[in-house]
């Protein structure tokens, strides 16, 4: 069999026939190139090769699109058929009393039934359908019970505004109070709780 003639070296001693690599390296060393530079861009290249692809412009628009999808159905999960659009009524209420009201004193003059140790009349309240309303007054009364004396004030606790935005709690008057401006207020809460809104109105009570 023909002995083989490397196209490198020729056979003249300085790399082995056999091993490629040796070879090379003699080619690098003839043509004035640094010994090994060959297995050094080897090296590289295979490091190049492993890395993931860098994301496009396209690749980023693609994926933000996906995220606002997601978003947009989790939004809906939430929120369910309701209209995103909508919004929820204005906050409102108004207290009143079937009694005239005197724009002087800006209070509903009541005449007190002399006839009775107390009495009890009706504050009418006008809000949102199904909001809650509370009470109170810095005017109390006292009731000796069980030897002690238990002080509450003239209207208190609460209601709940019907569908037809109305509703009505009353005031607990008795001859004491004759001659006095006695206030009453009001605070009505949103459904939800989240927003509030107060009232108030005075009694000349006669």
């Amino acid at each position: 069999m023909p002995e083989q003639i490397c196209d490198i070296c020729n056979n003249d001693g300085s790399c082995k026939n056999n091993d490629t690599y040796d070879c090379v390296e003699v080619w690098e060393e003839k043509n004035n190139i640094q010994k090994g530079t060959w297995m050094s861009d080897w090296l590289r290249n295979m490091k190049v090769s492993k890395q993931k692809p860098r994301a496009t412009i396209g690749d980023k628009l693609r994926l933000m699109e996906h995220k606002c999808k997601s978003l947009l159905i989790i939004l809906l999960l939430f929120t369910g058929c309701e209209d995103l659009g909508s919004v929820e009524p204005k906050l409102f209420l108004e207290l009143s009393m079937d009694y005239p009201y005197d724009e002087q004193t800006e209070a509903y003059i009541v005449d007190y039934p002399i006839e009775k140790s107390h009495w009890y009349v009706r504050v009418s309240v006008k809000s949102n359908p199904r909001n809650r309303v509370y009470f109170g007054s810095p005017v109390e009364f006292g009731v000796y019970h069980q030897g002690r004396w238990i002080y509450e004030p003239i209207i208190q606790h609460s209601v709940y505004v019907k569908d037809d935005s109305t509703s009505q709690q009353l005031v607990y008057l008795n001859k004491a109070m004759i001659g006095r401006r006695l206030s009453v207020f009001a605070v009505a809460h949103n459904v939800d709780g989240t927003h509030e809104i107060k009232d108030s109105l005075f009694i000349q009570l006669q």
